[in-house]
């Protein structure tokens, strides 16, 4: 009788096990998006906030059409998953807005706005330890600077043997 209910015991507890192992299968994918959305929409509300505070120092002040704001769009080639996508996209985003930051609130009517390209063509960035190369595709010059960009994975030059 005490090895039956120990037997038991011990099928429920394997049950448990395997559908704890089961439901956190199912459920890593779903973790996996939500967690990617709540960080979009971290970056969105910052992003958001920083434009409002802009918005409310330019009302104080005199009226010019300036670069109050980016839109940047990232296109990642290479072999990555969508998952290693998102994450780069959002970090690669980043990191040309940093870039790009010394242009807010220059006038759109002194701006050399042939020289936006340079500062981000062919550069490189490093993120989560990969090194990418930049090739801007499209610049639009507005009070809202858009720039769309296209990351490249850089090749790994291997060395030269020695002699």
């Amino acid at each position: 009788m005490k090895r039956m209910i120990l037997s038991l015991l011990a099928c429920f507890t394997l049950g448990v096990l395997a559908g704890a192992a089961a439901l956190s299968m199912f459920l890593g994918h779903e973790i996996e998006r939500l967690t990617y959305r709540t960080r979009i929409q971290q970056e969105e509300l910052a992003k958001a906030n920083r434009e409002l505070n802009g918005l409310r120092a330019s009302l104080k002040a005199r009226r010019k059409r300036c670069i109050r704001g980016f839109d940047v769009k990232t296109v990642l080639t290479g072999e990555l998953t969508e998952i290693e996508k998102r994450s780069i996209r959002i970090e690669l985003e980043k990191e040309i807005e940093k870039r790009l930051n010394p242009l807010k609130d220059c006038e759109l009517a002194t701006l050399d706005y042939w020289l936006i390209p340079g500062m981000l063509n062919e550069r490189s960035v490093t993120v989560d330890g990969r090194e990418f190369e930049l090739h801007v595709e499209t610049v639009v010059v507005s009070e809202t600077l858009g720039v769309l960009v296209r990351a490249k994975p850089k090749e790994k030059v291997p060395l030269p043997a020695p002699l």
